[in-house]
């Protein structure tokens, strides 16, 4: 994760396009991602923000819809380029956002794994808190984020969509539990 020196010189600017079966919103200051939405929920955030915004710029964003398009097409490396802005939120929702950046690509998290991580072994449900709130979905990866055992849980954008993104980094899944690529279980911890 890049995060940008500079305070907003000027309004934001905002692109909505479809990508991997999914449309995707991304809102941009000073050339750093500083909040995105999938799913449904990018239409109606985009409008939102056009609310927040009088002065916001509706343009594609090349460097990011390519980016995207090579996450989407398997590649693990593509998101890590992109400068996101600092996210806004306390100190705990922070530390959280922070331990998502560093879930790597195919790789599973436990909200309790996280807890612990952050110096609060039973924030569990905190940890959910966190990533409810998480401005940034995608780039700072929720989806990756899993029910004890390994079970898909909730997300803010949707279980359809957090499952689009778990295929994406290589999970198999049927009646909502993980698969490994042999189509046996597996749980964040393998």
């Amino acid at each position: 994760m890049t995060l940008p020196n500079a305070s907003p010189s000027g309004p934001p600017t905002a692109d909505c396009f479809p990508c991997g079966g999914l449309s995707i919103a991304v809102l941009v200051r000073d050339g750093a991602v500083a909040a995105s939405a999938l799913g449904v929920d990018a239409e109606r955030t985009a409008a939102a923000w056009q609310t927040r915004w009088p002065a916001l710029r509706a343009a594609p964003l090349a460097g990011i819809r390519e980016a995207v398009a090579a996450y989407f097409g398997g590649d693990p490396s593509a998101l890590g380029g992109i400068a996101l802005w600092p996210p806004e939120g306390t100190a705990f929702q922070q530390t959280i956002w922070r331990l998502l950046a560093e879930i790597p690509f195919g790789r599973l998290a436990t909200y309790g794994e996280l807890a612990a991580r952050a110096g609060n072994p039973k924030g569990a449900r905190a940890v959910g808190q966190a990533l409810n709130r998480n401005p940034l979905p995608l780039f700072l990866p929720c989806h990756r984020v899993l029910g004890s055992g390994g079970t898909m849980t909730g997300f803010g954008c949707g279980l359809p969509v957090k499952e689009t993104l778990l295929r994406v980094e290589g999970w198999q899944i049927a009646g909502g539990r993980l698969l490994n690529a042999r189509g046996r279980g597996r749980t964040a911890a393998e």
